[in-house]
């Protein structure tokens, strides 16, 4: 049973909320963190390294984009990939690289093998939406089986589909189909477009501000999508309870008309049922003695 997400946070607080719930997360599960051993890793960094990366975070690509807007969705699409860093030991076993490689690895393969002008087919909102697990597979080259000797044929082994790449491969067929089909039913073309939108949106606020409404409007536009799917599965459930109630009323009916063809001098009892609030009217035995 869907529970009632919780209230979103008021408008410029939104950041200041999230610090807080991961600050009492942390205290709640015992985690400490060691500001010394942080200083203290801090001061081993090389300093004309640290000075290049600082201004430089990695996310200049040799790749040719169309538009400013075509760039934005490859990069917002990073970001959304970009979480699978619990995940550097397998990726590292099945791959020799590690989740950030991987996710870049992703989006490049994705990128290139688009079949539109501006590059976005499989990086647009449909194309999100629809992404399977094969194509993911592919461009890895990863297998979501494993090996399991037979049951009952030793020195057998069989492929079944599982693993940890399997997990990881589901996971982000997951979370790209339900973000392009979040950012269809908002009626955005792909998750840059929509980024863009924002962003002119927060023009001339100050930095902080502007963090805070980007997470806000990205947060508000999820959870509209989700009660909207909740209200589609209540309406399916709704149908489906009505159909399975017509069906029942149908396979009544034929039962009694089977059982009146046959001589039989007994017929199944009217039938009443109610799905919703609505009752469905009973079937009548003189109608079926006609």
């Amino acid at each position: 049973m869907p529970t009632t997400p919780p209230p979103l946070p008021p408008t410029g607080q939104f950041i200041a909320r999230t610090r807080e719930t991961c600050a009492s997360v942390r205290e709640h599960s015992g985690i400490k963190v060691n500001t010394l051993a942080i200083d203290a890793h801090l001061k081993t960094l090389d300093r004309t390294t640290f000075d290049r990366l600082k201004s430089s975070h990695g996310v200049s690509f040799p790749l040719t984009f169309p538009t400013v807007q075509s760039e934005i969705n490859f990069l917002a699409v990073l970001a959304l990939l970009n979480t699978l860093s619990a995940y550097r030991a397998p990726f590292h076993a099945s791959t020799g690289q590690g989740a950030y490689q991987n996710v870049i690895k992703l989006l490049f393969g994705l990128y290139i093998s688009s079949n539109d002008q501006e590059g976005t087919g499989l990086l647009s909102a449909r194309g999100l939406e629809t992404l399977d697990a094969q194509t993911i597979s592919s461009i890895w080259g990863v297998s979501t089986f494993e090996e399991k000797p037979h049951p009952d044929l030793p020195g057998v082994t069989v492929g079944t589909q599982g693993g940890v790449m399997h997990e990881i491969v589901q996971m982000v067929v997951q979370v790209c189909n339900e973000t392009g089909r979040i950012l269809r039913e908002e009626g955005w073309k792909d998750l840059g477009e929509f980024v863009a939108s924002v962003l002119e949106e927060a023009e001339g606020m100050e930095e902080a501000e502007m963090a805070d409404w980007v997470v806000q409007k990205v947060s508000s536009a999820v959870m509209r999508a989700v009660k909207q799917r909740e209200r589609d599965d209540k309406v399916k459930m709704r149908r489906a309870s009505c159909a399975d109630t017509v069906a029942m009323v149908l396979e009544s009916e034929v039962q009694c008309v089977v059982n009146l063809k046959a001589g039989q001098a007994t017929f199944v009892a009217p039938f009443t049922a109610t799905a919703e609030g609505q009752s469905v009217i009973p079937v009548a035995q003189d109608n079926l003695r006609k």
